[in-house]
């Protein structure tokens, strides 16, 4: 009786900690971001009529293999990325980040079966010291196209 207790109880664990999971992966496959938009916009997935305002938070609910879309050309905050995903400006758009000292403006970490993309985006380390544009962390695939790395002490790592 215990021992069947003990498996019915790891099962039910098991169960919730894979829901948790799945919550985690992302709901939309299409989200945006901007100068205007709020991150608790994302109780309605960063949606183009109520976009989240940070890279970081829309990327959280975007699928594997979505698109996160910067709709104007503002200042953003530095993000990271650890599924396939694209991350673009939107057509006629650059997404600039702004990168503080110490800090990455884009960090790569992906499995050797994704597909990153950073499309129109401008990374700005502002000429302050210890500054790095991009850090990849393979082994993904990563396609930068149309990107602009500029004042930073390190463009890449």
């Amino acid at each position: 009786m215990k021992k069947t207790k003990t498996m019915l109880t790891t099962l039910a664990v098991s169960v919730f900690m894979m829901c948790c999971a799945l919550v985690a992966q992302g709901s939309a496959n299409r989200t945006y971001v901007s100068s205007t938009g709020s991150d608790g916009n994302s109780v309605s997935d960063c949606q183009q009529t109520a976009p989240c305002r940070t890279f970081q938070t829309a990327i959280g609910q975007t699928n594997a293999g979505g698109q996160v879309i910067a709709l104007d050309s503002t200042g953003y905050s530095g993000f990271s990325v650890n599924k396939s995903i694209t991350i673009q400006g939107a057509p006629g758009q650059v997404a600039f980040i702004f990168v503080g000292g110490g800090f990455s403006g884009i960090t790569v970490t992906g499995l050797s079966t994704d597909v990153i993309v950073l499309r129109n985006i401008f990374v700005d380390g502002l000429g302050v010291g210890s500054t790095t544009g991009l850090t990849f962390n393979g082994p993904s695939k990563l396609v930068v196209e149309n990107c602009e790395f500029k004042s930073l002490t390190t463009a890449s790592a």
